[in-house]
């Protein structure tokens, strides 16, 4: 696959494929391993998959160009709670590619019925299978498929009071609220939508909102670990907030007084947490900060995530990692290769096996403990 590479451990088996061997071009933008166990290829003349010895392909690489079915170009893959494949392509359309008969559907129209703007920039799916939308005016919509592939779909939030007309830009992040869900739509791209319990089922769809007593335009980041969602504003404030009762809590660090860049808040109750002066590990239980030894500058702040063993990892923006390991306090640098981006960020948490990372430069590495590949 053209961009991508391997360095493995004496114990860990390599295949490397290309179009000699099946795929539909060597150009390989995203793949994603499905419930049925297959391997799903996007490539730049469309869908693949790989059952373990051989490659099938759903492509359009002898069609016309402007045959929009089987797509082409395919930037990223998703797979509902129902096994559907959700589809976007670098020219922001959508797609849903039922597997057992091997058909295509172009999601335009059902997009058309809740957003004004049908080009789609990003899609994600949530903990309970349904399928996130994030529009090119920065709308967000929430999607989901029956047994049979019908779509539904609803609008989260409005985004277009929000960005600038002239470059579709948030003007600054939005959480906001409905009856049934409670989101957050970033100036990164990053978009969460969690649904309330069951106590909150009769309550103002406002209800959250109004306890958290926030300006909504001085959130600075957003963070979720299975049971809150936790929010961080420019006043050096952390919020925490449990979808399923509405409980809200602040935080108040003393010694932090800088915009939050970026937070983590694992299961065991460390919080680790970004801002212009450096990065920190905050115990909630004890209420003791203590200052990491590293700093990941302002304008390259990235994602917080740590990994089956509970190793905390910061992105460096297009730059680095830094791998950081709370029992000893030890932390490693490891930089990225000097290429232009042409992705994105991704990791996978193969556990024993390693982390894995595709960098923005399109290079493919795993690491073990302390050992970059």
């Amino acid at each position: 696959m053209i961009g991508m590479y391997a360095f493995a451990y004496p114990n860990m088996i390599v295949e490397h494929y290309t179009a000699e061997r099946g795929l539909p071009n060597n150009i390989v933008n995203c793949t994603l391993k499905g419930q049925d166990g297959f391997i799903w290829f996007g490539t730049w003349y469309g869908l693949c998959s790989f059952d373990g010895s051989k490659f099938r392909s759903y492509d359009n690489h002898d069609g016309f160009y402007s045959t929009d079915i089987p797509p082409r170009k395919i930037q990223r893959i998703v797979e509902d709670k129902n096994g559907f494949l959700w589809i976007k392509t670098i020219d922001r359309k959508l797609y849903l590619f039922d597997k057992r008969h091997e058909s295509f559907h172009a999601v335009y129209d059902d997009v058309k019925e809740y957003s004004e703007n049908i080009q789609i920039i990003k899609i994600q799916t949530t903990e309970d299978g349904d399928v996130l939308l994030l529009t090119k005016d920065k709308s967000l919509l929430r999607a989901y498929t029956d047994k049979e592939g019908k779509i539904t779909m609803k609008q989260l939030h409005d985004s277009r009071p929000n960005v600038n007309v002239y470059d579709m830009r948030l003007k600054h992040n939005i959480f906001c609220e409905t009856a049934e869900f409670i989101n957050w739509i970033g100036m990164d791209y990053q978009i969460l939508s969690l649904r309330k319990g069951e106590a909150l089922k009769d309550k103002p769809a406002d209800f959250i909102q109004k306890k958290v007593s926030a300006n909504p335009d001085q959130f600075t980041c957003a963070s979720y670990n299975s049971k809150f969602l936790w929010l961080g504003d420019k006043k050096g404030h952390i919020y925490s907030i449990d979808p399923q009762n509405g409980v809200v809590n602040r935080y108040e660090i003393p010694e932090i007084k800088q915009p939050i860049s970026n937070l983590l808040v694992t299961e065991s109750g460390l919080m680790y947490i970004t801002t212009n002066e450096g990065a920190y590990e905050y115990n909630i239980g004890y209420k003791q900060l203590t200052k990491l030894p590293f700093t990941i500058p302002e304008k390259d702040n990235g994602v917080i995530f740590y990994d089956k063993y509970d190793k905390v990892w910061f992105q460096e923006g297009n730059q680095a990692l830094t791998y950081y390991d709370p029992l000893n306090r030890s932390h490693h640098r490891f930089t990225f290769p000097n290429q232009n981006a042409i992705g994105n960020f991704e990791m996978q948490d193969a556990g024993e096996q390693g982390m894995f990372f595709m960098t923005p430069g399109g290079k493919f590495f795993y690491s073990i403990g302390r050992n970059w590949k």
